[in-house]
Formats: C-alpha cells, structure tokens, sequence
C-alpha cells in the first residue's frame, strides 16, 4: 500500500469570499526537493467520514488521514486545476537560483509569496498551459450535425490550400521562362563585344508596357546606334520585371556617359505607357556596371507626356541616396520578405517557390489557430484573476497574458521558420547553369554556324565541280581560301574566362549552408505533421466549445490572423527597409559623434529585432553586386535561337519621333480612353454601392410591419367601436370609458371563442399573438398650481388660472392619495389603498422608469411623471381604474397622460413599442394622438440576417473609399472643393452612413441590453422600448439621408447625355437671374403667407399656424388645393384671396420663372462655348465599342498604329529623304533571301554525304596533289 506523505481534508466550512468559495491545497518547493514526481488523489466523503471529520467540533489539524479500501463514487461534479509557482532570487553571478527561498503558502493563482533570509533581488515565476483536452468528451460527441462550424472551417481551408497551391505552381512555372537572358534580334553577326543589360520595370499600377522600347547607348569611344528590346518567346517589360539583354557591338564604347530610351507608343490601351526604375549595363569583358537611375514615366498621359528621355549615368551620391536605396529595398522586402504577399509577388530569381511559400503559410495559419484556440480561454481568465496588470490607456495586460503572447508566438515562429529556411536552403539537383554562359555560348554557336555556311556558300561552286566532275584543276589560291575559311578559330575565349572568374567571386561571396536537394521530401513531411497535428487539435478543442463558442473564437481568429497580414507583417516590413536603407545611406553620418553612438545602439537594437521576427534570404536578393540568376538543371532553357537570330547587316536609318501634334493626338487619345474606363467603373461600383445602400436601408423594414401597426391601432385604440374610438375622444368620461372598456381587457389574453382558456399564453395580450414586456404603464404630467394669473379684470369672477404645459412650470412633487399634500399628518394617507393606488401619486424621474422626453402634437413633454402600472389580474386593474376616477386622478392641472407598452411578436421578430398620448388643452378638450412603431432588433446572423451584416460590411468599405478619395480631392483643391456642388451630395453620405454607423452600433447594444434582461427574467421583467424607438427612429432618418444623397449623386452620372448636359449648363447660365427672381418670389410668397394667416387663422385648420400656411399656399400653387374650405371661412375674402394669389403668382411669377429657363436655353444651344463637352465622350465610348465588336466603321482611323512591322507611325516625306531607308529595307530583304536558298543549298548538298570534316580532308587532298603536278 502506498503511504500518504501529505494530506488535507477539504470541508465546507472552511471556504470564504475571499477564496472565491474555491478548496484550495498548497504544496511548498520544501516537502518536493529530490523528487521527480508527485502523485495525488482526491475522493469524497461518505455521510459517516463527513461528520466524523468535517463537523464543527472536529479538529481538522489532529485527525488521521481517512483511508478506504473500497471505491468510493462521486455523487456531484467537480473541477481540479492544478498550477505551479516558484521564487528566484539573481546571485552575484547574474543567475537565477532558489537556494534557501521557500514559496510562502499565502500563494495563489494570481500573486506568489515568498520567504527569504537574504537581501537579493527576487521575483515569482510562472507557468501558463492550457486546458487538458477531454478525449472521452471529443470522441462522444464528434457529430457533424454539433460541430459544423468547426469541421467546415477546415474542410474550406484545405479546399482553399489546393486552390492556392494549384494557382502557385501555375505562376512558378510561368516564373521560369521570366528567367534568363536575351540576345538582342539585331545583334550583328561580326560584333564580339558584349554587355549585359538588366532593365528594372517599376511595380506600380500599369508599369509595363507591350510599346517597343527603343534604346542608345553612348560612350566615349562609340555609341550602339538604334537598338530595340525584344525578344520572340515572351513577354518583356512588364509590371515588376526584370529583364537581362545581351548587346553585342563591334569594339569597346568606352567610358559610358548617357543612355537615350523611347517607346513608339504602339502599345493597346494602359499598355502604351511604361515606367522604369533603373538600367544596369554589365561590360562582360571588364566586368564593370554603369547604373542608369530613372525612376520616370514614358507616358503620353502621366507626368510631363514625355515618351523620349535621356538618362544620364548616376554617380555615386546618386546611388546611395536614401529614397532610392528605401524604394528598392522596401520593394524586395515586400516581394520576398512577406510570407503571405510573396506568394502572389515572388520574384522569379528566389528558389524559395510560391508552392512552398504557399505550404509555409497553410502551416504558419494552423498554428496560430492552434495556439489560439489553445489558450482562448486563458486569456480571460488570467485577467478576471489578476491584480497586478499593467494598464496602458483603455487595454490591461495582465503578466499571464504577456506569457501567452510570447509561448504562443515562440511555439508558432520557431517551426515555420525552420520550414522556411529549410525550403530556402535547398541546393538544386543539378548543377545550375549561368543564363549569360548559356547565351554567349549560344552566340558563339550560332556565330561559328553562320561563317561556316557563308564559307560554303562560296565555295560551293568550285568543290561541286570537282566532286561531280572530278575536275582536279584548281588554282592555289582557291584552295587556300577553302581552307582558312574551314578550319577559321573559334572567337575568343576571354569573355567565357571572366565569367568564370565571375561566378568565382559570386560563390565565395554568397557562401552559406546549404542542404541537400532531397531534404524537400523532408520539408514537406515534416509539414505534413505540423498540419495534421494542428488539425487534430484544433477539432478537438473545437468540440469542447460547442458550436456557439467556436463562432466566437473563428471571429477572433479571423480578426487577428487579417490585421497580422494587412497591418503587422507590412509594417514590420517598411521599418526593417528603412533601416537598412538608412544605415546605407550617407545620411547617418552626419550625425555627431556622441549621437552617432546612440543611434548605432538604437540600429543594433532594431536589427536584432527584426532580424528574430522578420526573414530575410541575403542570397537571394536582386541586388545591384550580385551578377545572375541561375537556372536549376531541369529547367528548359527558353531563348533557343533561331537560324536568323544574328543579323550581318543592320540598317543605319534614325528613328523618326511622333510629330508635336500626333503627341497631342495620341495624348487626347489616351486621356479619353482613361476617362472612358473611369466612366464604366465609376457606373458599376456606383450602382453596386447604391444598390447595397438600398439592401441596407430598405432590410431594416420589416414587410410585415404595416400591417402589424394597423392591427394593433384597430385593436388597441378600439377604432371599429362607434362609441370607445380612441381617436374621436375629446371629453374626460370618454377617456376614463375607453380605458375600461377597451384597453384594460385588450392587454390580457381572454378565453378563446369557444371558451376554452388561454393556456399557455401567459403575458400575451388578446390579440394571443403578441406578447408585452413586462407591463403597460400610463404616466401623466402635470402643472403646478396657479401656474399662471388671471386678467385683473376678472380675478373676481374666476381665480384659477393653470399654463400651458413647459419643463418651467411641471409639477414633480409627490402626493397623497387624491392630490392632497403628503405633508398634511392631519389627513395622512385617507383609506386602504393598494400600493399601486399609492404609487400612482408619486412623482418619478426619468432615470427611475427609463423613460425619455416625449414630442406631442402641442408641447414636448418630460421624462418623468406619475405612473400607474397594469399589473395584476383584469379585475384587479379595472377595480384600480374605477378608483383613479373617483379620486380625480386626472384634474384640471394634468396636461398629458402617456400610456407605453411594449410588445414582441415572435411569428415576425418584431418589437413594438405603443405609445398612447392624450393631451389635455388649457384650453379644454382632449387632443388624442398614438404611435404604433414596430422595431427589429434580433439578429441570428443567418440566412437573410447575415446576407444584410455582409452588405453593411461592404457598404462601409464603400464609404471609406469614397471618404479617402474626397479627402485626397480636398487636399488638391483645397477651397475650390467646396465651390462644386457635387461635393456636397459626397459629403452629406459620409457624414450620414458614419453617424448611421455609431446609431446601427447603439441599436445593437440596446437590443443585446434588453433581450439579455427578457431572458434573465423570462419576459416578466419591465421593458421600455422608448430608447430603442429613438435610435431605430433616428438610423431610419440617416439611412433615408443617405438613400436621398446618394440618389440625387447618381443624376451626376447623367452628365454624359446631351440633353442633361443641356439642362445643367441652362441653370449655370440662368444661376444669376434665378437668385434674383428668388428674392422678388419669395417677398410675394411671404406677403400672401401672412395675408391668409392673419384673416384665417382662426376659421382654416390649414392657417392655424405660419409653417401650415406655408403648406397650404404650396399646394394652392400647384392648383391642388380644395378650394371650399376657403368659402366656408369667409364668402368674400376667401374667393377674393385665393383670385389674387393665382393672378400674381400662378401667372406672373411662375411664368416669369418659365421665360427665364427657356431664354438662357436658347442662348445656351446657340453658343457652343457655354455647352459641356462631356457629352463627346459618349461618341468615343461607342467608337471603341465598335472597333471591339467590329461592328460597323469608326469615325475616325487611328493613325498611330498603321505600321504593325516595326511599331513606328506612318506618314508622308519626301523621296530624296527616304531613299537611303529603301535601299536598306532592300539589303535586308535580299540578306535574308540569299541566306535562305544558301542554307537549303547546304542542305541539297549534305545527303551525298560529306560533312565538313571530309570536305576539310578532300581540299587539304586536291591542294598536295596540284602542289605534285606544280613540282613536276
């Protein structure tokens, strides 16, 4: 039997509030030094243990330890968590030890108390794991049907891993015939001298090009003529690419100076204009580089419309500036140095693929989630548990979750970048192949092929002579020249030796560990492992979660792993590239001496930094220094010549620039067609973004609502009835009538119509579809007595005198029953009242009954007041009813009486809020008024629920687009901006869709608010849904705003059509005279305003007030007005005014506005000056539509592009001046002719079977035997 060193008896009695009711058992560091483990056991009592030991009486500190040879179950749950601390103390050694320091046992989960007999310097450690994980649980309840969030997430991921795995290796394979190096098409046959040309094409929006990019090179010595980039099998020249040429000249050019380059413009669309970054001329003789630095457009429509530039070669202060090092720096490191972004931006020269990029990530991404999901709920519950965080602004951090972030980042980091270093260090399988090797020898090939077939060629007719004729008869110097053409050398082997040297250097220079190329199997499998283990984990937490709890942790995980990529890794990034670009530059040594010294530390500090968070492959970076991008050995090599690559003649002609005005052709051109593609974007991102503003406005509105509104208003306010109409009251008995004989039973569910009861229906009212929320509560305000004073003239006859209802003069004192003072002890409280009767002549405050500030027909009216709650059984309330008349509840002092409820539909999802007011006039009467508002304030976030969250989303991403786009306009135009009027409408929707952001936000949290309370207290709890009613009231004004701004932006798009371009520059040009007839419309608008209000205000509801009036007489305007409410008022005065306000403004004023319009019209139409010519870019839109289509002829030819041989534009010159250019364009036919029947000569004559080596042998023969013949 195992002995019991420790033990302890848990009892009830000994837990306090300040253990949180939790048994806890401590164990110190001195009971477990030599061990290397620690058993425990934990059981529960049975009924005689407990009170032999666990009673009062008991002594805790003398018993024995209970032991039990028979099993012993739980009859509860319960939960263990077992957790370590410990104490250090730093020697002198600068160590940490826990020699004579003991873990006091005050010790706990969240602090650490320790006992020391020395005065060193201490601390507490600790350690974070995660939650075990129940396998018992996982494998009982792995149903798809519990889990389907979990299972689905990973099914997409592995869905979206092949996706992008299939997407990475189709790019790799494209990246490798980006690799390489062309021979220029117009390299001469007889040119031996070769540069190397790397040309850098920037990566910004449109940066390459398909144009011809034409190029000269000019040195001291000599200049390259006219030279082209080409090349046959791909693509050169585009967007982020990087291009090598070979250049092949007759001798040295010296010393370069300048470097002239120019496009002919003959690029499609975006694909004319081109931006380049830098050029590298390489001297494969001296191995020397020049740098031309540009960082310029070559664009008819961007910058200065330049297309022709001469760069000159930068210096060396040029090359080490710090915006040119940051961009090319900042420009590798977020190609090659972001994990995530390089997958679709790897430049092609890294071995590091996109398919093991793409595997890199797929491991980085499980496992984060992994640790994620790990210790989700550790982080919570270390900052419910922890006293000593570190608060910084509105975040706490506790020191638990600073171990989080960092064992969850090492355990995360340490793996992927062994994965990554390991795909980065792979040696290829074979021996790589150095691309401008490979070319020069190409060249040399085809340069020993073509003197071999041009020897030949010329003596073919003699060596066919003798071989058929046998004819031994050949002068001397025929033979000789036969043979020094054969047997000519080889070209020269210096450039193949300084390539050698070269690749010497590059090797010794990026020396570095390397593995095996098989170690990818390895790579992969271990990937493999780390993938699969994540996997299994991340279900199996997943369902421990349950299916609610892994909604929440995927929001978070997505949160996190989005902001990682956009915001993180990208910054991280930009400072790593500043501080290489800035310790590269000479200005950091400008600096003192003494702030060189900080600032040294401060970069050594930082390159630590980024150098333990942020990978980086040196041996891969496309530096200036470093020489070629080598090809693996299974790598086909794409430039293979053909027979006439080199030419052996070239023609002298000049290039011949586009004239100033077909520049200005071709600019106008360009620029309509980027403002065509402008127009078809702007058109379809605008409708999509009114279309999802019109989702979203219009899915706040339940279809359902109208016809529950008119239901309960026919229900509620009793509108069928001939005598209880709640509209038609307008005395005090009606009032009290309608609140007994239709709303009290209204607002409880009575027997059915077959008079069963209404089972089940507990808090319905008796329509038994809709449910209240609590209770009904009927709120009057009151004005203090004597509010105001009466005439002095009739103070005898009548003393009373009460106002109007204000905030001034509301009465917020509380009574007695029967509005007698509550300070009267003579009277006190009269008769048994229930407290609900009491209550109802209490004062409350807003705050109190979560009730706000109401607007009725005549006065605004507060928050607070005396409530009367309906509560209890029917008969109890109408019992209440009957005594809140007898004791005058409502008097002459009452102004208001508001009657709130609040109902839910659960067949719609819908809250109501009813709100009954009726207002009691001074001047005496009832003005009854009512609010039936219906509400949605429930979400599920699924099916149409969240197809609504999802076009929200957008929506506002819609917004900060256009926000950011209307800031940027603002900054340019400055003052200007707000002289458009279509910067108004611009602004109207951003302010409004951010203000319905915050309200949309507000609503949620009031509905979380009150579900959350109608859960807790199953629906028994009073809810008011006044505030909810507001904010829905008022995301209902601002998504209406928004509908409006938005709508009346889309007649901008009309702007293209004639006819509305029309009309806008009619009211620009009419502006001046419109503004004037509005002052003289609106003196006569006003004049007739205040005659009808002062003659009718008392007879015309229409006239009642100032702003009615104005309605009336707009209406009257427009000949809509019913004109018999006028006779009715007076015989006379109404025909007579209502005659004079349609002669002088019906007739005269409206028609004074007509003659405005349609003269500035005609003045418009007939001057063209005053016409927008936007509407031309329609004729242009269908122009290309129809050379797209091929339907019909355009207007107009395009004379830029006429020439598709070589690119350039034609047009007239003179004879004189392009003969030469004929003469040549004929040599180059007649080269290309002769070569042609040559080369098929050559191959008549190879079947007879003589290659060159015989023929060689045969002359060397012919040449001893005429030498015999000569001798004798």
């Amino acid at each position: 039997m195992i002995s019991i060193s420790f033990f302890s008896l848990l009892s009830a009695h000994i837990l306090t509030a300040n253990d949180g009711y939790i048994y806890s058992y401590f164990l110190d560091n001195t009971r477990t030094i030599n061990h290397e483990y620690v058993i425990f056991g934990i059981r529960e009592l049975n009924s005689t243990e407990f009170q032999s030991y666990c009673s009062n009486n008991a002594s805790l500190s003398s018993l024995m330890p209970p032991i039990a040879d028979t099993t012993v179950n739980f009859t509860s749950n319960y939960h263990i968590r077992t957790y370590t601390s410990a104490c250090y103390y730093l020697d002198k050694d600068s160590y940490w030890q826990t020699k004579d320091i003991v873990v006091g046992p005050q010790t706990t989960y969240g602090k650490t108390q320790c006992y020391a007999n020395h005065l060193t310097t201490f601390a507490g450690g600790w350690i974070v794991l995660p939650a075990p994980i129940n396998w018992n649980y996982v494998f009982a309840n792995a149903d798809f049907s519990k889990n389907k969030t979990i299972y689905l997430t990973m099914i997409l991921l592995a869905i979206f891993y092949i996706a992008f795995m299939i997407y990475a290796r189709y790019k790799d394979k494209r990246d490798i015939e980006k690799l390489g190096v062309t021979p220029l098409p117009d390299n001469l046959i007889n040119d031996k001298y070769y540069y190397q040309i790397i040309v850098f094409t920037g990566f910004r929006k449109d940066a390459g090009t398909s144009s011809k990019v034409h190029f000269v090179i000019s040195g001291d010595d000599e200049e390259t003529g006219v030279r082209t980039f080409e090349d046959p099998h791909r693509k050169i020249l585009q967007r982020g690419s990087i291009d090598s040429f070979i250049l092949a000249v007759p001798k040295s050019l010296g010393r370069l100076n300048f470097m002239r380059l120019w496009h002919d413009n003959s690029g499609l669309g975006s694909e004319a204009s081109w931006f380049l970054k830098y050029i590298i001329v390489r001297d494969l003789q001296t191995m020397e580089k020049t740098h031309f630095i540009c960082q310029q457009w070559f664009a008819v429509e961007k910058d200065d419309g330049a297309i022709d530039r001469l760069i000159p070669v930068a210096g060396e202060a040029q090359k080490s500036e710090f915006a040119y090092l940051l961009s090319k720096k900042t420009y590798y490191s977020m190609s090659d140095g972001h994990l995530w972004f390089s997958v679709f931006s790897r430049p092609p020269s890294t071995r590091f693929t996109r398919s093991q990029r793409c595997t890199c990530c797929f491991v980085l991404l499980l496992m984060s989630m992994l640790m994620n999901i790990m210790y989700y709920d550790q982080s919570a519950i270390a900052k419910s548990h922890t006293v000593n965080g570190i608060t910084m602004g509105p975040f706490y951090i506790t020191p638990e979750q600073i171990a989080i972030g960092i064992i969850a980042e090492l355990i995360c980091f340490l793996p992927s970048t062994i994965l990554v270093e390991m795909f980065r260090r792979l040696r290829p399988r074979r021996r790589p192949v150095s691309p401008v090797r490979e070319a020069l020898r190409r060249m040399q090939n085809e340069h020993q092929e073509k003197q071999k077939q041009v020897a030949l060629s010329d003596i073919y007719p003699q060596l066919t002579n003798y071989i058929v004729n046998s004819d031994s008869i050949l002068s001397r110097n025929e033979l000789d020249t036969m043979r020094n053409t054969l047997v000519s050398p080889l070209p020269d082997k210096q450039i193949s030796y300084r390539i050698n040297q070269q690749e010497l250097k590059i090797k010794k220079k990026n020396k570095k560990i390397t593995l095996p190329w098989w170690f990818i199997f390895i790579a992969y499998f271990l990937s493999f492992l780390v993938v699969s283990v994540s996997i299994l984990f991340i279900i199996a937490r997943g369902i421990e979660f349950g299916d609610l709890k892994t909604r929440k942790w995927l929001t978070s995980s997505v949160t996190g792993f989005f902001s990682s990529i956009l915001f993180t890794q990208p910054v991280k990034v930009i400072k790593y590239s500043f501080l290489f670009s800035y310790s590269s530059s000479p200005l950091r040594k400008i600096s003192s001496s003494s702030s060189s010294i900080i600032l040294s530390s401060f970069v050594i500090f930082m390159a630590l930094f980024f150098a333990l968070f942020i990978r980086r492959d040196d041996d891969n970076m496309i530096d200036d220094d470093d020489d070629d991008i080598f090809l693996n050995g299974d790598e086909e090599y794409l430039h293979a010549f053909d027979d006439g690559s080199l030419l052996t003649f070239r023609s002298k002609s000049g290039y011949i620039p586009l004239t100033e005005g077909e520049l200005v052709d071709a600019r106008n051109s360009r620029l309509n067609e980027i403002k065509m593609w402008k127009i078809i974007r702007e058109l379809l991102a605008y409708s999509s973004f009114l279309w999802i503003l019109y989702v979203v406005s219009y899915s706040t509105h339940d279809p359902n609502a109208y016809y529950l509104v008119q239901h309960l208003k026919k229900d509620v306010l009793d509108l069928n009835s001939v005598t209880n109409d709640f509209t038609q009251i307008y005395r005090l008995d009606q009032y009290w009538d309608w609140l007994s004989t239709s709303f009290v039973p209204h607002i409880r569910a009575s027997k059915w119509y077959n008079g069963a009861p209404p089972t089940n229906l507990t808090g319905y009212i008796d329509d038994k579809t809709n449910r209240i929320l609590g209770w009904a509560t009927m709120r009057q305000l009151r004005v203090k007595p004597d509010s105001c004073t009466p005439v002095s003239s009739f103070q005898n006859i009548s003393s009373l005198c009460e106002a109007a209802y204000s905030f001034q003069n509301e009465e917020q004192r509380s009574f007695n029953s029967g509005w007698t003072s509550i300070y009267n002890s003579t009277i006190g409280y009269s008769g048994n009242y229930s407290l609900s009767i009491i209550k109802a002549f209490l004062y409350n405050k807003s705050q109190s009954l979560d009730t706000y500030p109401y607007v009725g027909e005549h006065a605004t009216y507060h928050g607070g007041g005396y409530v009367y709650e309906f509560r209890g059984k029917m008969h109890e309330m109408l019992a209440n009813i009957s005594l809140l008349q007898k004791l005058s509840w409502i008097d002459m002092q009452t102004r208001a009486v508001i009657i709130q409820m609040s109902l839910y539909n659960p067949n719609v999802n819908l809250f109501i809020s009813v709100t009954i007011l009726a207002e009691f006039l001074p001047t005496g009467g009832i003005y009854p008024s009512a609010r039936v508002e219906p509400i949605s304030l429930l979400n599920d976030l699924q099916g149409f629920a969240l197809f609504k969250l999802i076009c929200a989303i957008l929506y506002m991403i819609f917004i900060i687009y256009y926000m950011q786009r209307e800031a940027r306009s603002l900054f340019n135009h400055r003052m200007q901006y707000f002289r458009d009027f279509w910067s108004y409408p611009e602004i109207g929707i951003i302010t409004c869709s951010w203000t319905g952001l915050f309200v949309y936000l507000w609503r949620i949290r009031e509905g979380d608010r009150i579900s959350k309370l109608f859960k807790e207290t199953n629906g028994y709890a009073y809810v008011n849904l006044q505030l909810a009613s507001y904010v829905n009231d008022l995301l209902t004004f601002l998504l209406g705003f928004c509908c409006f701004f938005g709508t009346i932006k889309f007649l901008r798009l009309l702007r293209f059509n004639h006819r509305m371009s029309m009309l806008s520059s009619t009211l620009v040009y009419a502006a001046k005279d419109l503004i004037s007839f509005s002052f003289m419309f609106l003196i006569v608008y006003l004049g007739y305003l205040t005659l009808f209000f002062l003659l009718f205000h008392a007879k015309i509801l229409a006239c009642s007030n100032p702003l009615s009036t104005a309605q009336m007489l707009f209406e009257m305007m427009l000949l809509k007005f019913d004109v018999s409410d006028l006779y009715a008022a007076d015989i006379f005065l109404g025909p007579f005014c209502f005659t004079l306000f349609i002669i002088f403004v019906v007739f005269i004023c409206m028609n004074m506005f007509i003659s405005i319009i349609s003269d500035s019209f005609r003045v418009v139409r007939h001057n063209i000056s005053l016409q927008s010519s936007e509407h031309e870019i329609v004729d242009f839109i269908f122009n290309q539509l129809k050379k797209w289509t091929g339907i019909g002829k355009t207007r107009e030819m395009d004379r830029l592009h006429l020439n598709p041989f070589d690119g350039t534009h034609v047009h007239y010159h003179d004879p004189i001046t392009t003969f030469p250019d004929k003469i040549d364009e004929l040599l180059i036919a007649l080269n290309t002719i002769y070569m042609d029947t040559k080369r098929n000569d050559t191959l008549m004559f190879r079947p007879i079977g003589h290659n060159t080596s015989e023929i060689v042998e045969k002359t060397n023969a012919i040449s001893e035997n005429t030498d015999e013949n000569s001798k004798n």
